[in-house]
């Protein structure tokens, strides 16, 4: 086939093939990017949520949790990699929507393609499609709302509200910023034909899609009364008043104490020019006050929602607050794509060279998204050892024993294990900050159901006094082990490292030869990755190839005071082949040995890295080298 005759295919073609390719590619990275299971953050406890039929985090996420629980079944993945296909395929699905929301306004098909793709891979949103998290479905149907309505501002077809009707009801079942939009939609109601929107039979229709989808949030209570002691429901929401207080959040209120209205749009500001860079910004910028001249009711009706979402973000200081910005940053991909079509064509001008200009903006733009996509590729590293961080540090721990952790990460890779994996209650894991919450009484309610061999402490004291007296209490009955991540003091007890995890004992329990660290949260063996100039641990293993980058790795507990380390790794014929030392400050949260396994390292038996820490063994990593 020659070159004329593939341009006449694709020319004739072109509207099928960038319909297809706006998410396919995407999803493809996406996929390619998948971590192997879990992430750090809310991503194991929605996944245990989804796999066990519980009740997720407030607001409850019923949608989600539901489909989730669908692609969790799939019979060739493993649950959790399951829920992570469904979210990089809503991810793609929500590029797809920005590519026709573009393509429906200036009616360019590479241009909106390009556009699109562009988008796609922007940081935050790329992040969305690789993990398991909420946002991947919320972008979805935020981007079928968005082009709901601006199909209905184009054509004024009553479908095209009903189905805008459906995504926002859907939207609100999953999360609950999509009532961000209404302020937009109230606009496009009264700008747009009126009476027309404001009859008997078109309001109720749309009404009455949206509160029917509304009913899944019935799976919130049925799954509470239906969990008894195996299956974790937040705020066990049983009664009117719980299933209130879940589904609205209030107790994330906390978040909006003394935030500030422009310290977060600044924040939002920078985020923003970090995540397009400066050509995507201006040509945002571009995009959006062409559209406000040529097609009033869409460019108002876009700068409310942006707008609306905007000051929401900037008064919330959640920490994933990021992750809250996808949704203007859809509609400023949107104006972006509107800005270089209107660059490429009404400006390319009628001079000599005017019939090259056209082709210069979407070429920049085609190179900024690769320089994008090539910024961004590490993400593949992101967060991955929350995995096997989970997986070992659960496998470690001996019948009858207890793990007491804290903050989400470590706390939530565990409850995923805990309940989602293995459902042993033999080893019972505690999250610090919940259980010693006063306030929290359901989750101790919780643990006395599913672990009755456990002596629990009575209600009335919370805190840490509350965990010494859990820690006194079963002493002589559980191993207790930790995996803290800010390590409290619990005095008379100390900390003895085990790799992952930390054995809780007495001073007069610890083994002779055996010295406590408070210093160090966690080791584990790694193999390094590089992508450009950084650095990536996004493993932990105990085999390594020869042309493998061997890390011996060392994290600190936060505000340590600074620490002398020797690393070394041993032959198993007792050779040492590498020894490193240095200070590690307190201001330095993880550092490393690295060694490159040879051929010559191939040999039978176990090798050893040992993490000497102010003269004493802090830990000792066994490993295999094998081809």
């Amino acid at each position: 086939m020659n070159f004329k005759k593939a341009k006449q295919i694709l020319v004739a073609h072109e509207g099928t093939i960038s319909l297809h390719l706006a998410w396919l590619i995407p999803f493809v990275v996406y996929i390619i990017s998948l971590p192997p299971g879990v992430t750090w953050g809310d991503s194991p406890e929605l996944s245990n949520a989804a796999i066990t039929l519980g009740v997720a985090h407030p607001s409850g996420y019923p949608l989600f949790t539901l489909l989730g629980k669908l692609f969790s079944l799939l019979p060739f993945s493993t649950p959790a990699f399951g829920i992570g296909l469904m979210d990089a395929l809503l991810e793609a699905l929500a590029v797809l929507f920005v590519f026709l929301s573009i393509r429906q306004i200036t009616g360019r098909t590479w241009i909106s393609l390009f556009s699109a793709l562009f988008f796609a891979f922007t940081y935050t949103f790329w992040m969305h499609g690789r993990i398991v998290e909420v946002y991947a479905l919320n972008n979805f149907l935020l981007g079928g709302v968005l082009y709901s309505m601006i199909r209905w501002i184009k054509e004024r077809k009553l479908k095209h509200l009903y189905l805008m009707s459906l995504f926002f009801g859907l939207g609100f079942t999953n999360h609950l910023t999509m009532v961000l939009f209404f302020p937009a939609v109230v606009f496009l109601f009264l700008s747009t034909q009126p009476r027309q929107i404001f009859r008997l039979k078109p309001l109720g229709i749309m009404v009455g899609i949206i509160l029917t989808l509304q009913l899944l949030y019935l799976y919130i209570p049925w799954a509470a009364a239906h969990s008894g002691g195996d299956t974790l429901a937040w705020n066990s929401p049983t009664s009117w008043s719980r299933f209130f207080y879940h589904v609205t959040g209030r107790e994330y209120a906390v978040f909006r104490k003394g935030s500030s209205l422009e310290a977060g749009i600044n924040r939002f500001a920078l985020t923003f020019i970090k995540e397009f860079g400066v050509m995507g910004s201006f040509l945002t910028l571009v995009g959006a006050i062409e559209l406000l001249l040529s097609n009033w009711r869409l460019g108002v009706t876009l700068l409310i929602s942006f707008a609306a979402m905007v000051i929401y973000n900037a008064t919330y200081a959640v920490q994933d607050i990021t992750s809250y910005y996808m949704a203007p940053y859809m509609i400023c991909a949107v104006s972006m794509g509107v800005g270089i079509s209107w660059l490429s064509t009404v400006r390319a001008g009628k001079g000599r060279f005017s019939q090259y200009a056209e082709y210069v903006f979407p070429l920049l733009l085609i190179l900024a998204g690769l320089h994008l996509y090539g910024q961004n590729r590490s993400l593949k590293y992101r967060d991955n050892l929350a995995h096997y961080f989970g997986e070992q540090a659960f496998g470690a721990l001996p019948a009858r024993s207890i793990l007491i952790t804290d903050i989400d990460g470590p706390s939530f890779a565990m409850m995923y294990q805990a309940y989602a994996v293995h459902n042993d209650p033999s080893r019972v894991v505690i999250t610090k900050g919940m259980y010693s919450d006063k306030g929290k009484v359901w989750y101790r309610d919780f643990l006395r159901k599913r672990h009755p061999g456990v002596q629990w402490p009575p209600e009335g004291t919370y805190g840490d006094s509350i965990i010494r007296k859990l820690i006194a209490m079963n002493y002589g009955t559980h191993q207790l082990f930790t995996a803290f991540y800010f390590r409290t003091p619990l005095t008379p007890y100390q900390y003895v490292n085990r790799g992952w995890i930390s054995r809780i004992l007495l001073p007069k329990d610890i083994p002779e030869g055996v010295k406590p660290n408070s210093d160090l949260r966690w080791a584990y063996l790694t193999t390094v990755k590089y992508v450009g100039q950084n650095e990536w641990y996004p493993n932990s293993v105990t085999t390594f190839s020869p042309g493998d980058i061997l890390g011996c790795v060392a994290e600190w507990i936060f505000k340590h005071k600074g620490v002398n380390v020797t690393w070394e790794i041993t032959h198993p014929s007792g050779k040492t082949l590498g020894r490193f030392s240095r200070f590690v400050s307190a201001a330095e949260p993880i550092s490393a040995y690295k060694m490159k396994i040879l051929p010559t390292h191939i040999y039978p038996g176990t090798f050893t890295c040992s993490i000497t820490i102010n003269g004493s063994t802090g830990s000792v990593l066994p490993f295999t080298v094998s081809r």
